[in-house]
């Protein structure tokens, strides 16, 4: 017998045999059940060679001879050497973000770069937040405008072209997402409330050298909220202030809210923003707490009392240690996510020390600040809020020896700090203050802010709550103030003169509800009560870091009730920030993991991420799961002597090869992106 190949003469030879013995009936059904399958393998072999040398021949066909179809080789681009596919009809095309520079299905869209909208967002951001602490508190009419030009450009970054290959969001998802933002229409409410205010004065300020005085008018139109006439800025005392400037204290920090939700996505930014902001307020801790050491009594030119009322660039203290709490939470939070990071490689340091130490610099320096708030906020955050989150978090990733040397001997350093700070600070005037305060509310039963509180209570109920609906108008308490302030014992002096004079009521709240009425403080409360409402519904998902910033949270609005923080630019700013870092940055990821640098989350669990949370996809958990039932089989089969169960067994091994196959064909890679299961737990870019 004469063959050509080697292989059709071995096929040719089993055949024959199989023939033979066949017709002889000389072997078993088992010998001929296995030259059968011998046969069939070596055909399938052999037709699929054929098969593949058909297709190379074609495809060097396709090479050798140029077609108009196919894309032009261009230097250091790899395009030409895909084949245009024509789409089928309802078939989505993988988007930029979805698909990398060649075109290839990112295998973990979370580790990508964030886009270039993302960075000039949080960098305008950052010198929003850094400018208005500056520029001495923003304070002055200047500082102001310079604050809300960042802010500003920060929100004007949501809608700019970007050039970054798809990495950035589009200025239509931008205005989706800011259209469906609640606190946005809220802030938009508030300030036309404003508006409306300012352009109908029902009062008149006339000034002079050194006083003012307050005149009655008509309001143009008497149904709708009224104001007060007054000027914009004095440079004399109490200095300018209306409805427009007031718009301006609180439009920059409604600007940056809005433009920090909708322009940043990715924790690796918000990680970028809070070391920023964490490394300006050591310095600004450190040159504060370097003022009270050497006793300067000068501030920008002017001479202040012993007990100087201004911290380092604040000309308030008070608004200094609302600040300086803020920050302290952003340093713990943080320091948190750091922390819980690194304890899965059992890591004893990392750069949660180094915000550890920051944070302990601004403790100290929110006790030379000799506001009685900031310290009772600060310590609140220190000693109740930070230790229970650092329980919880070791609760969660347990305890190691080498963590626990680390932190031995971190608090060793940070004892060792504070030894030294209270061995070289003069701390009396702040035992001073503090002896005066709880004398004070252990004689009396009230708080030195008491009578503040009341004088502005006789301004909301004045004529019988003539102005409790709509208010006195924004911007108007330092006018209006002076005459119900002489009422109050507390505030008279022997020659009629008034003892005391502030331009604020050091009490948020009530001056809120006195300046926009009841209309104005719906708006506030239904802004806070979204803010809560959210996290409370995100609870599932918290982590330590929640827990600090929303503690954090709690405590400034219990300190704007003895202190007056909200009308500070620098400190409204920075609870902008804190609002959004406990919103975004601090929520665990859909997986369960708090680590990532990945796309924040926003909605609650899905069962699709918990499949996926193990490491693996839903593909791979089907491919095992059919390896685990054909194994079964396979031994359901081996326990039987026939060779009919053996060919049926073999037969199911077959079906499920070609099942395998089929679904590697529906799912190209096991690693590739979906629209349905993200990778690691991470979100599209869709906040």
């Amino acid at each position: 017998m004469s063959t050509e190949t080697l292989e059709s003469s071995g096929i040719d030879i089993e055949y024959r045999d199989f023939e033979k013995n066949k017709k002889n009936g000389s072997q078993s059904e088992k010998v001929q059940r296995r030259h059968f399958s011998r046969h069939h393998h070596d055909i399938a072999g052999f037709r699929r060679k054929l098969a593949t040398l058909a297709s190379l021949s074609f495809l060097g066909a396709l090479r050798a001879a140029p077609s108009e179809e196919l894309p032009k080789r261009r230097q250091g681009d790899d395009s030409w050497r895909q084949t245009p596919r024509a789409e089928t009809p309802g078939e989505r095309r993988p988007s930029k973000i979805e698909n990398g520079k060649d075109g290839a299905a990112r295998t973990n869209p979370g580790k990508e770069k964030p886009g270039r909208r993302e960075w000039l967002v949080a960098g305008f951001a950052l010198m929003a937040l850094v400018s208005s602490v500056v520029l001495l508190g923003a304070l002055h009419v200047t500082g102001q405008f310079v604050v809300l030009t960042f802010s500003a450009l920060a929100f004007a970054a949501l809608f700019l072209p970007m050039f970054d290959e798809g990495r950035s969001q589009s200025a239509k998802d931008s205005w989706r997402k800011l259209v469906r933002f609640p606190l946005f229409w809220l802030g938009l409410a508030l300030l036309a409330l404003m508006l409306v205010q300012g352009l109908n004065p029902d009062y008149l300020v006339v000034t002079r050298a050194y006083s003012f005085r307050v005149h009655p008018m008509r309001p143009h139109v008497p149904w709708l909220p009224s104001g007060v006439s007054a000027p914009f800025e004095l440079e004399t005392a109490p200095g300018g202030m209306n409805a427009f400037r007031q718009m301006v204290m609180f439009g920059a920090p409604w600007l940056l809210l809005c433009a920090l939700w909708v322009g940043v996505a990715r924790r690796r930014v918000f990680f970028a923003l809070g070391w920023g902001l964490m490394l300006f307020a050591f310095l600004f801790s450190t040159h504060g707490i370097w003022l009270r050491i050497t006793g300067a009594q000068d501030f920008m030119g002017y001479h202040t009392l012993a007990e100087a009322a201004f911290f380092s660039t604040f000309p308030y203290q008070n608004n200094a240690g609302g600040w300086l709490s803020l920050a302290f939470a952003v340093a713990c939070a943080l320091g948190l996510r750091h922390w819980g990071r690194t304890a899965d490689v059992r890591a004893p340091s990392g750069p949660h020390l180094l915000c550890a130490a920051f944070a302990l610099s601004y403790a100290l320096a929110s006790i030379c600040t000799l506001s009685f708030g900031g310290m009772l906020t600060t310590s609140a955050l220190l000693f109740v809020a930070t230790p229970a989150a650092i329980l919880w978090l070791l609760w969660l990733k347990g305890v190691n020896r080498r963590a626990v040397l680390g932190g031995g001997v971190a608090v060793s350093l940070l004892a060792l700090l504070v030894t030294v700070f209270f061995a070289s600070m003069d701390l009396r005037s702040a035992q001073n203050k503090l002896e005066r305060k709880f004398q004070l509310v252990e004689t009396s039963r009230v708080d030195d802010r008491a009578p503040f509180r009341q004088a502005t209570w006789d301004i909301i109920t004045y004529r019988d709550n003539e102005h409790l609906w709509s208010g006195w108008g924004a911007g108007s308490y330092q006018w209006i103030s002076p005459p119900f302030y002489k009422r109050l014992p507390a505030f008279q002096a022997k020659k009629s003169s008034p003892a005391k004079r502030s331009h604020h009521a050091t009490c948020d709240w009530l001056e809120m509800l006195a300046e926009w009425g009841l209309l104005g403080m719906a708006i506030v409360v239904a802004a806070f009560a979204w803010v809560l409402g959210h996290l409370l519904r995100q609870w599932r998902r918290w982590t330590p870091a929640t827990l600090v910033l929303v503690a954090a949270m709690l405590l400034y609005m219990g300190h704007s009730w003895m202190e007056s923080l909200n009308y500070s630019m620098p400190v409204l700013c920075l609870a902008a920030f804190v609002t959004m870092l406990a919103m975004k940055f601090s929520l665990s990821s859909r997986s369960g993991k708090s680590g990532g640098h990945g796309h924040l989350p926003y909605s609650s669990f899905s069962s699709t991420f918990r499949d996926n949370s193990n490491g693996g996809n839903l593909h791979s958990q089907r491919q095992k799961k059919d390896r685990i039932q054909a194994r079964d089989d396979g031994a359901e089969a081996a326990g039987h002597s026939t060779g009919h169960h053996r060919h049926h067994s073999h037969h199911a091994h077959h079906s499920y090869s070609r099942r395998s196959r089929h679904s590697s064909r529906s799912h190209p890679q096991a690693g590739s992106h979906a629209p349905e299961a993200d990778q690691a737990g991470e979100d599209p870019l869709s906040i």
